[in-house]
């Protein structure tokens, strides 16, 4: 009787088993991973690779047309030609000249050649007198003239329009005595030689007298800061003040040496004016 309920109650858990079981069977799922559509359609495979089309190469790379051929590189221009520079001709003999300008006051160009667009290392006025050197013809149409000043030594080239050999009318009218100061010099005891000191304002001019015997050797310099003093020596004869050679009106000297002539009265006037502006000025007179 013990077996038969043991048994009894073995086969009662089972079927409870089993009922669970089915239980299990008739709920949901988990469900199996599912397939992404967006790759992948149903029937209808992955598209292959694109590759070229039969018969149809990639295309080559682009290349001149027959007949035309591949420009050639750009070639570079070669430099123009420097203008020919003007020829200097020496003139000989050398002529006397003057700056001149329209305008009274105007600074007229010295330059290192023969072009305006030359250096200007100074310049000159109206009236300074100057010895033309060479002349040449210039690529503006112009003739240019090298030229040496008088007074003060220095060279360069001016344009032929402002250059003539005519002597201006404030050169030729030239008085023989001073409108500034005046004064005779006197040589020191034992003395043969004098420095004295002045200054003159434009269109004004300082006068000085000396006696000598003809045949004596007389010396006179003129020096200033701008180089703008300049003198004339004057000798008496018969009561008219005769210009000397190489220190007449014009000459614009600053330097002057020589034998004194005899046929006058032994008096001599030295005149000190400038050629521009106003000018201070030192005076050496020597007489020997």
């Amino acid at each position: 009787m013990t077996d038969f309920l043991s048994r009894s109650r073995l086969l009662h858990t089972f079927a409870l088993v089993a009922i669970a079981t089915s239980s299990i069977g008739c709920g949901s799922k988990t469900p199996p991973p599912t397939t992404n559509t967006a790759e992948i359609t149903p029937g209808q495979p992955a598209a292959p690779p694109v590759v070229t089309q039969p018969g149809q190469p990639a295309a080559p790379p682009v290349a001149a047309q027959p007949g035309q051929p591949a420009a050639a590189p750009p070639v570079a221009q070669p430099a123009a030609a420097p203008a020919a520079a003007p020829v200097a001709t020496n003139l000989n003999p050398q002529e006397a000249g003057y700056l001149t300008s329209q305008d009274a006051g105007a600074r007229i160009n010295v330059r290192s050649s023969p072009s305006t667009s030359a250096s200007t290392p100074h310049y000159g006025v109206p009236g300074d007198a100057v010895t033309l050197q060479q002349s040449a013809n210039g690529a503006d149409g112009y003739i240019w003239y090298n030229v040496r000043f008088n007074a003060s030594g220095a060279t360069g080239w001016v344009r032929g329009d402002f250059v003539t050999t005519a002597v201006p009318a404030a050169n030729s009218a030239a008085p023989v005595t001073g409108t500034g100061s005046s004064q005779t010099i006197q040589f020191g005891a034992g003395e043969s030689s004098a420095s004295l000191y002045g200054s003159v304002v434009r269109g004004t001019e300082d006068t000085y007298y000396v006696s000598a015997s003809p045949g004596q050797y007389m010396q006179v310099n003129v020096s200033s800061p701008e180089g703008n003093a300049v003198f004339q020596i004057y000798g008496e004869v018969e009561g008219t003040w005769s210009p000397l050679i190489g220190a007449s009106p014009g000459d614009d000297a600053s330097a002057w040496a020589d034998t004194l002539p005899g046929g006058g009265t032994g008096n001599f006037m030295i005149v000190v004016g400038p050629t521009r502006g106003n000018a201070d000025y030192s005076l050496y007179v020597s007489i020997n």
